[in-house]
C-alpha cells in the first residue's frame, strides 16, 4: 500500500472515531488542518497517480486497438492464406487428375507402341519373305554352271550339246521321279478304290505309278517320244498319243478317274474347253477329273512360270473352276498345299493348285 493511501485512510478512520454528540476541542481542531494537508498531498499524489494510471491505459488502449489492427490483418492474411491453400487444393487436385491421365496416356502409348512394335516385325517378316519370293530362282534339279571365259567368274551356261528331246528340260526342271512320286501322293485323297484311270500328259509316268499302286488300272498318254521311252525303262504303261486324238476316240462313261498333272496350261483356252467337254463325256456318273497346275496367285510361282517355254498361259483357280462347270461337271473343289486354314492364304503360296471336278 502507498504512502498517500495510508495517510487518506488514518484521516478517515480518526474522523469516524469522533462521536457526533462530541465537542471538538482546540487540541483537535489544531490537528485537524495538519490532516488536511496531508490528505491534500495524498490526493495531489493520487491525481498524479490517476493521470500516469490514464495515460497507461491509454497507451494500453492504443496498443490494443493497434493489435486489433494487427490482429485483423494477421485475420485477413490468414483468411489469404487459407484461400491460396484452397486454390493450391483445387490445383493439386487438377494436376493430380492430369498426372493420372497423363500416366493412362502414357499406358494406352506404350499398348500401342508395342503393338506397333508387334507388327512392325510381322510386316518386316513378310516383306523379308515377299523379297526373297520376288528372288526366286525357278526349279533345277542341278545348276548348269561354268566359269565365264571373260573373267573367271561363275554364270550359267553350259558346255556340251544336248539331245534335243523334252525329257531333258523334264530332268533338269522337275523334280526326281521319286521325289515326284511322292509328291503326287496327296491326290490319293480323291481317288476311288477300283476303276479305269488315264493320265494325260504322262510325262515319265510319276501320277500313273501312283494310281497304280492305289489300285486303279491306269496307263499313261503323252505325245512326246522321249519320255515315253523314260516311263518304259520304269516299267510304266505310258503310251504315244496326243491328247485330242486320245480323247475324240474315248468311249464314253468309259473312264473312272482322268489326271492331268502339270498340263493344262500347255494350251490355249478354246482347247482346254475342247479338253473339259470330251474328258466330262468320257468319264462315268460320278467320275473324277483331277489337274494339278502352275499357280498364278504365288508370286514367284508366276515368276518361274514362263521358263517353261512350252507353256501357253496360267489358269487362274476362278476361271479352272467356271470352264469346269460350264463343261457339264456337277461339282468341283480347288486344293491347294499349306499350313492355313482359308484356301485364299494357301493360294497366296502354294506353287500350284489342284481341281477335283465331278461329273
Amino acid at each position: 500500500m502507498t504512502l498517500a493511501k495510508r495517510r487518506i485512510r488514518r484521516f478517515l478512520n480518526r474522523l469516524l472515531s469522533y462521536n457526533v454528540k462530541r465537542v471538538l476541542t482546540a487540541e483537535n481542531l489544531v490537528d485537524i488542518p495538519m490532516d488536511i494537508a496531508s490528505i491534500r498531498e495524498s490526493i495531489n499524489e493520487l491525481g498524479l497517480m490517476t493521470s500516469s494510471i490514464i495515460d497507461r491505459v491509454n497507451a494500453t488502449d492504443q496498443s490494443v486497438q493497434s493489435l486489433g489492427a494487427m490482429s485483423s490483418s494477421i485475420i485477413e492474411r490468414v483468411n489469404a492464406t487459407d484461400q491460396s491453400v484452397q486454390s493450391l487444393g483445387a490445383m493439386s487436385s487438377s494436376i493430380i487428375e492430369r498426372v493420372n491421365a497423363t500416366n493412362q496416356s502414357v499406358q494406352a502409348l506404350e499398348l500401342v507402341s508395342k503393338d506397333l512394335s508387334v507388327r512392325l516385325d510381322k510386316n518386316w517378316s513378310e516383306l523379308n519373305v515377299l523379297v526373297s519370293r520376288i528372288r526366286a530362282n525357278p526349279f533345277r534339279n542341278s545348276l548348269s554352271n561354268i566359269v565365264s571365259a571373260r573373267d573367271g567368274s561363275s554364270t550359267m551356261g553350259f558346255a556340251g550339246a544336248g539331245s534335243g528331246q523334252y525329257v531333258d528340260f523334264v530332268e533338269a526342271f522337275r523334280p526326281t521321279f521319286d521325289a515326284l512320286l511322292d509328291q503326287l501322293s496327296y491326290l490319293r485323297t480323291w481317288l476311288p478304290v477300283a476303276g479305269v484311270a488315264v493320265d494325260l500328259g504322262a510325262g515319265r509316268g510319276e501320277m500313273v505309278q501312283v494310281m497304280s499302286d492305289h489300285g486303279l488300272l491306269s496307263f499313261g498318254i503323252d505325245a512326246d517320244e522321249s519320255v515315253v521311252a523314260a516311263a518304259e525303262q520304269k516299267g510304266i504303261d505310258v503310251r504315244p498319243s496326243d491328247i485330242d486324238s486320245f480323247l475324240d476316240k474315248c468311249e464314253p462313261s468309259s473312264l473312272d478317274v482322268v489326271t492331268a498333272i502339270q498340263v493344262v496350261e500347255h494350251v490355249n483356252t478354246d482347247q482346254l474347253e475342247s479338253w473339259l467337254g470330251k474328258i466330262h463325256r468320257g468319264l462315268k456318273p460320278g467320275g473324277v477329273f483331277i489337274a494339278e497346275t502352275p499357280n498364278p496367285h504365288a508370286i514367284d510361282a508366276f515368276k518361274a512360270f514362263w521358263v517353261d517355254v512350252t507353256h501357253v498361259r496360267p489358269y487362274y483357280p476362278e476361271s479352272l473352276l467356271h470352264m469346269a462347270q460350264s463343261a457339264g461337271f456337277s461339282r468341283a473343289e480347288i486344293w491347294a498345299p499349306g499350313e492355313q486354314d482359308n484356301i485364299t492364304d494357301r493360294l497366296e503360296f502354294a506353287g500350284s493348285y489342284t481341281l477335283i471336278a465331278t461329273a
